[in-house]
């Protein structure tokens, strides 16, 4: 089985980041480096719901209302970059 370049990559790239979380690039370019593809498959909306709770851990939603399933994703972690997608 051949490992793939960027799993390869992934491997040996140090970890850059680690505000809250152990990454190689920031929150911020991880969300620069995916906005490309969010129409593509189909993803029409990030929100940030965290204050549906009363814990405060910042918790996002993706919305792809097209899917033959699940619609929404959710993901949980310390931070929330506000500045996501607005550029």
């Amino acid at each position: 089985m051949r490992t793939s370049t960027v799993a390869a990559a992934a491997a040996t790239a140090p970890k850059a980041y680690r505000t809250g979380t152990h990454r190689t690039v920031s929150p911020r370019e991880t969300l620069a480096r995916i906005r490309p593809l969010l129409a593509p498959i189909g993803i029409t909306r990030i929100a940030n719901v965290t204050g549906l709770d009363c814990l405060g851990i910042p918790v996002v939603m993706a919305v792809r209302p097209n899917s033959r399933s699940v619609a929404v994703s959710q993901g949980k972690g310390s931070i929330w970059t506000p500045q996501r997608l607005r550029r």
